[in-house]
């Protein structure tokens, strides 16, 4: 029996269309996940990497790239959201107190109110904003964050 011919004899005795006898029972399921897959390879290092004498840390994936990155920040926030999703507080938190440090070190590096670009734009699933003026960088990175902790996608980007 094909894996599509399985999952749907499945589908049809949970619905109640189909009943089974013992010698008919699937020797295996597929279960199938409406959600992005990218952060399941974190979530599957974090999982496989979990021993109670080891300290609970993000894997190795997520800490290796590069600290200012960009594409480091939204690797940190898929698997925030699908941990969240999941409910794994663990990795949840850890994932949050990377942020949080990544915020802090930025802050520093930056200062606080200081301008760093002559165009930047903003944008959200909500109207974009485009500033051709300097930004501050630690509030927009906090509005960044806090909008996508609500599950909203957006995006940073530098104009030229």
């Amino acid at each position: 029996m094909s894996p599509f011919s399985s999952a749907f004899q499945i589908h049809q005795e949970a619905a109640g269309l189909r009943t089974t006898t013992s010698d008919q029972k699937p020797s295996r399921m597929a279960i199938f996940l409406d959600r992005p897959s990218s952060p399941y390879v974190h979530i599957l290092a974090f999982l496989q990497s979990r021993t109670a004498s080891v300290r609970l840390t993000l894997p190795r994936g997520l800490l290796q790239m590069p600290a200012s990155s960009a594409a480091r920040m939204e690797a940190l926030f898929e698997p925030h959201d699908e941990a969240r999703y999941l409910g794994m507080i663990v990795l949840e938190n850890l994932c949050e107190e990377e942020i949080s440090r990544r915020q802090a070190e930025c802050s520093a590096r930056h200062g606080h109110g200081s301008a760093i670009g002559e165009n930047v734009s903003v944008s959200s699933t909500e109207p974009a904003h485009t500033s051709t003026g300097p930004i501050a960088v630690p509030n927009a990175t906090e509005r960044i964050i806090s909008s996508y902790s609500r599950g909203r996608p957006h995006w940073l980007s530098w104009l030229p």
